[in-house]
């Protein structure tokens, strides 16, 4: 298999780039998800998406406060804070500046972890210093903080095009440069033609990446002065080799609606946090979709426009439209299908299908409504068609604002009948 190359362009979408030299700020609150009204204005300027799932988001919070996942468990005592400018891990003290985007959030140095085993390129502490430590894949697992993890592919492929230009050719920029990530080469430890040596210091920038590909090898990213590659399946990296990690914040978490004990992931999007399932709170007015669950499908509950408004557990809230039509102009600017890339991966017919790009998996529940002539309770579009209510309170000949998706398209401000009943999701205050 060849290698996948990533574009690159000099757009700088975030700071925090280099060694820091100033004592750390811990500002705990400015690492978190902000909290809003639904008649906020929306901002995109942080947060972090996809990878392998964990229990909570990390926030740096102290003991007993609620974490950002919206669930009430207290904060480990092992749990490292960060603020805007710098991150400091609990374990040996040592800061690391922060680089964020519109989604993500990335420690800006290669780990300095002194885990067992890890090395210093040529066996020199001044290397480590300059360039971190190099794990063996196997090490390089246990080696993020709390709250923090190896980057995926698909991690590598989203830092790429938020960092990249149309039509650009791929340029040493933003991922390396000491205002952006600031990737740096400083090479490996490989086998090369039978002989174990250090090589590629100021050439290449050699990263593990989370995934296995065999059970001796395992996928990587390679950085150079003028391209990226994400490596797979071949051309992946013998276990044993010594690379650099760079460690991506967990966007993954859990909340539990306390009123039926019902839990739900969610996923950190920009700055909002939501549930990336419907709700399935069974309130006097709220109704099931007898043709989805006869197909196994979990559409969660349908409700009416006002009842809407009040469905969502304590602290979570109806979407603003501003706020789904955040998720979309997000996805625009990364992705051509952006409807694709919202939509879950099951329940769509053939005809629309979806990726799931940021794990939100909208999912195609149709609609139901009460039959003006026969007064029965009936249901449409399952498969084809998703539809969410939106807190917007504009009416329009009756019909209130929803988000609306089929095909590869996404109408934000659709009106729907405000009689009809919708499927819900929530967004964390």
């Amino acid at each position: 298999m060849k290698p996948y190359y990533l574009l690159l362009s000099a757009a700088l979408l975030g700071a925090c780039g280099g060694e820091s030299s100033t004592s750390p700020n811990v500002d705990q609150s400015s690492d978190s998800v902000a909290t809003t009204s639904s008649s906020s204005s929306v901002s995109s300027s942080s947060g972090a998406v996809d990878g392998p799932t964990s229990s909570d988001v990390e926030t740096g919070l102290s003991s007993g406060e609620e974490d950002s996942a919206g669930s009430n468990n207290p904060a480990s005592s092992s749990s490292v804070a960060a603020s805007g400018d710098v991150f400091v891990d609990s374990r040996d003290g040592q800061t690391y500046s922060i680089y964020r985007n519109d989604i993500q959030t990335w420690l800006g140095q290669n780990m300095n972890y002194n885990a067992e085993p890890s090395w210093c390129f040529d066996d020199d502490p001044a290397n480590c210093e300059k360039f971190g430590r190099y794990y063996s894949w196997e090490s390089a697992q246990e080696v993020c903080p709390e709250g923090y993890r190896l980057p995926m592919k698909r991690d590598w492929v989203t830092l790429d095009k938020l960092n990249s230009t149309a039509g650009m050719m791929p340029i040493n920029g933003a991922l390396t440069s000491k205002n952006g990530i600031a990737l740096q080469f400083g090479g490996q430890y490989s086998t090369v033609n039978g002989k174990a040596k250090w090589d590629d210091m100021g050439v290449f920038g050699m990263y593990w990446d989370y995934e296995e590909t065999t059970e001796t090898t395992a996928s990587s990213m390679i950085v150079s002065e003028n391209w990226v590659v994400v490596y797979s399946g071949n051309d992946s990296r013998e276990k044993t080799d010594r690379m650099s990690v760079r460690c991506i914040r967990e966007n993954h978490g859990t909340m539990v609606d306390p009123r039926d004990g019902q839990e739900y992931k969610t996923i950190r999007l920009g700055e909002r946090i939501w549930m990336a399932e419907n709700l399935n709170f069974k309130t006097d007015s709220s109704a099931a979709n007898p043709k989805a669950e006869e197909q196994g499908m979990k559409v969660g509950q349908y409700y009416r426009r006002n009842d809407a408004e009040n469905a969502c557990p304590s602290g979570w809230r109806l979407p603003a439209t501003a706020e789904w039509k955040m998720l979309v102009d997000l996805v625009d600017s990364m992705v051509v299908e952006d409807g694709r890339s919202l939509k879950s991966l099951d329940g769509w017919t053939m005809a629309h299908t979806g990726k799931d790009d940021f794990e939100i998996g909208l999912q195609p529940a149709g609609d139901c409504y009460i039959g003006v002539l026969d007064s029965l309770f009936n249901c449409g579009s399952l498969g084809n068609i998703a539809e969410y209510w939106t807190s917007s309170t504009q009416v329009t000949n009756g019909n209130h604002e929803c988000l609306y998706m089929y095909s590869g398209k996404t109408l934000v401000d659709y009106k729907c009948n405000k009689s009809n009943y919708l499927p819900v999701r929530c967004v964390k205050e």
